[in-house]
């Protein structure tokens, strides 16, 4: 189902699945990213093949909400961004290639951190890498996200003056 007036919390997530697949050409001041997705998913793949060397999965988690009387909802949304990653070569290590992706896609989060202002913060929370990923020729990793967005007390729809 498609919306025309998605919630924030749908803006937000397909922000960050946009950022994630077009991050090849975003250029943040502290220079152009070293890496780029294939794909990016909204849910887990099932499988992967060797042809797809490097997958991002946007995975959301526990949202909160405070109404703060002011005719605001003030939000925190938790955020997986999981990645998998083929060897592009077989002498390529598979730890140094999972930590070059872990930290692009961090400096991607920091270079934006409200997201065009649909947000008002993200704070990553934690990382991880493991060689040995659950596909069979791809190692994988993750970065944990926290997101702090307002939206409309009357309307989740409806962005409010931050």
């Amino acid at each position: 189902m498609t919306t025309e007036n998605p919630t924030r919390r749908e803006q937000i997530v397909k922000a960050l699945v946009t950022n994630l697949k077009t991050m090849q050409d975003l250029t943040p001041a502290s220079g152009a990213f070293s890496v780029r997705y294939s794909d990016v998913y909204r849910e887990p793949p099932k499988t992967l093949t060797r042809s797809k060397l490097a997958v991002a999965v946007v995975l959301e988690g526990l949202g909160s909400k405070n109404d703060l009387n002011l005719g605001v909802v003030e939000c925190t949304l938790d955020v997986t961004l999981e990645f998998h990653c083929a060897k592009p070569t077989p002498n390529q290590d598979m730890s140094e290639l999972l930590n070059e992706y872990l930290g692009e896609t961090d400096r991607l989060i920091r270079s934006d951190r409200t997201l065009g202002g649909l947000c008002t913060d993200i704070k990553i929370i934690g990382d991880e890498i493991s060689p040995e990923g659950i596909f069979e020729v791809h190692g994988a990793g993750m970065l944990k996200i926290q997101i702090r967005y307002r939206h409309a007390t009357s309307d989740p729809r409806q962005i409010t003056g931050e």
